[in-house]
């Protein structure tokens, strides 16, 4: 990615480093959550008027989805939820798979201003650390990633969520699990898709941010085709990214809207968007981003 492979071309071709090692960078040296008491660097900066009822805030643990008849799961996958937990069997439920940084102290602000779309509480949230993430101790893989936000999905249904009201929104590295997920998984399959600043590919990306002629191949083997599994998406989709990015280039996300054969698209280009810090929600302005987000969810 953009930011990652530029000052750190270099190193990856004068080592045994791969682009593997950098896309994930998740810190797991925490022992708890802080949420609203985090004083690290996060992902924006929210005004109170967003800000959640801790009596809405439970940090809640699952099981992977990465086990087999002969290899039961010892991954244990740890994540927030924001809302009524007697309600979630009548909830429309947003599933957010955030970005390749730190843990979820670092995304809050971003969970909390979903737990605002459509008025506050209106919707449930949940966000999962993977592993290596946060609590979640463990190695991050891009086939991990999708087991474990799997193992969310799996914890909604066992909670009585109805799939039907649940929407999956994938941010960045995030979208990998989220399309993925959207396009195949049976036993809890998602009623709509949000992608913001979504990749089509690793190949692609490394095709589009290096300035030698080097194969992906050599320098990950996570893949991540995006722009492949969106082709068997049926969900209604929500396609956002900004014109700025310079992470994960307009263009790389951009091959996803070609192969969409779904049967609603929303599709914003967000014009001086960058990625996370001066991102879509904050260049849209919070209240119009949430809004285009609940007239998405209600639609029919």
């Amino acid at each position: 990615m953009k930011k990652i492979l530029f000052p750190a071309l270099l190193i990856l071709m004068a080592s045994c480093l791969r682009l593997d090692d950098l896309a994930f960078m998740g810190d797991n040296s925490i022992s708890e959550y802080k949420f609203d008491n985090y004083t690290g660097e996060t992902d924006m900066q929210l005004p109170p008027e967003y800000d959640i009822p801790a009596s809405m805030t439970h940090v809640v643990n699952f099981p992977s989805n990465d086990s087999d008849e002969k290899h039961p799961s010892h991954s244990v996958i740890y994540g927030v939820y924001i809302g009524d937990m007697e309600q979630i069997e009548n909830d429309t439920i947003i599933v957010y798979c955030h970005g390749q940084r730190d843990h979820l102290d670092f995304y809050w602000p971003r969970a909390k201003l979903l737990a605002n779309c459509g008025g506050k509480n209106r919707f449930g949230v949940l966000m999962m650390d993977y592993l290596g993430f946060g609590l979640s101790k463990g190695k991050a893989t891009s086939e991990q990633m999708v087991h474990d936000v799997e193992g969310s999905l799996l914890w909604l249904k066992k909670m009585g969520a109805d799939p039907g009201k649940v929407i999956i929104y994938g941010f960045s590295l995030g979208t990998w699990p989220a399309v993925y997920i959207a396009a195949g998984f049976k036993d809890f399959k998602p009623w709509k898709l949000v992608t913001e600043s979504a990749l089509a590919s690793i190949d692609n990306i490394t095709q589009e941010s290096t300035l030698l002629n080097v194969p992906s191949r050599f320098m990950t083997d996570l893949g991540m085709r995006n722009a492949y599994y969106i082709q068997f998406v049926e969900q209604y989709y929500l396609w956002l990214h900004g014109t700025e990015d310079d992470y994960i280039a307009i263009g790389n996300s951009e091959l996803l809207l070609k192969n969409y054969n779904g049967p609603y698209i929303e599709i914003y280009r967000v014009e001086g968007a960058k990625h996370g810090e001066d991102g879509v929600p904050q260049t849209l302005g919070y209240e119009n981003y949430l809004d285009i987000l609940y007239k998405f969810i209600i639609r029919k």
